[in-house]
């Protein structure tokens, strides 16, 4: 239930930014909401092993567990009545000349005709891949983290938490950065943490007029799948072999996340939209 619920979640950054920002911001506001769901993953990683403890009972351990899962979801909760109640659909006015041109076109696009858009854009089929492999790698990372230093560090579940809000706060301090770069430089290769809200601009560029929630959909999509088949890989490698082995070969997937990343054009059709009205005036 809750990973169905990330469906409605996780592409929200992109369309939001591309609704509400103009062409000087949207890159920034998109890194911002990335920076936002990153903050929940890190207290994500510091807080369960707080709240549920190793040394427990199992009886005491069921208790800590439905404090956890109670408390998050009256969170939650509350987190989606203040959206209900106070968060607009759009603007009184379109934030940027290819905002206006969607809502122009009636920005009700048949999602078949768009997906197939999408899968005939050579340049975004590239970035789909490498943007599955890259973020996948980390998703797969990330699951296993507990168990991987648990493996040679019996009892410090903690430990694992703060090396996982590390890894998190890092990626952060990256998408942010990241989001102000593109803002000035509309420069969109870069990788790992800092790919996320980079990947969803990327590909709100390469793929306009294309709705932005479509194709950060797929991008999310495919790091799952490549999320879920490198858990699998790293798990086999790690207990068949060793934790050197799985870590190769996990490097040798982001290198060609990366290749794949140099090889996709920067066709910036949305940023050619803004120039080509810019140029009118």
């Amino acid at each position: 239930m809750i990973a169905f619920s990330q469906i409605f979640i996780l592409s929200v950054p992109a369309r939001v930014a591309a609704v509400w920002f103009g062409p000087t911001q949207v890159s920034s506001a998109c890194s911002i909401r990335v920076f936002g769901n990153q903050l929940g993953i890190a207290i994500g990683f510091l807080v369960p092993p707080i709240i549920v403890r190793a040394d427990s009972t199992i009886e005491e351990t069921s208790t800590q567990f439905y404090v956890l899962h109670i408390s998050s979801a009256v969170v939650a909760t509350i987190i989606l009545v203040l959206i209900l109640l106070f968060f607009e659909n759009a603007p009184p006015t379109p934030p940027s000349h290819a905002a206006a041109q969607q809502i122009a076109s009636g920005d009700t696009v048949d999602f078949s005709v768009s997906l197939k858009n999408l899968i005939q854009n050579r340049s975004y089929v590239l970035l789909l891949i490498a943007y599955g492999i890259i973020t996948g790698v980390f998703y797969a990372i990330s699951t296993l983290l507990n168990q991987i230093i648990l493996y040679y560090y019996p009892g410090a579940n903690e430990d694992a938490g703060r090396i996982g809000l590390a890894i998190i706060l890092a990626g952060m301090l990256g998408s942010v950065c990241c989001g102000v770069v593109l803002d000035k430089y509309r420069k969109f290769k870069f990788f790992m943490t800092g790919l996320l809200p980079v990947g969803f601009e990327l590909a709100a560029e390469l793929t306009y007029p294309e709705p932005e929630g479509t194709s950060a959909g797929l991008l999310n999509a495919a790091a799952n799948v490549f999320g879920i088949i490198f858990t699998s890989i790293y798990s086999f490698i790690f207990y068949q072999w060793s934790g050197l082995w799985a870590n190769l070969a996990m490097c040798v997937t982001l290198i060609v996340g990366t290749v794949l990343l140099a090889c996709t054009s920067s066709d910036l059709r949305r940023q050619a939209a803004h120039s080509e009205k810019n140029a009118l005036l």
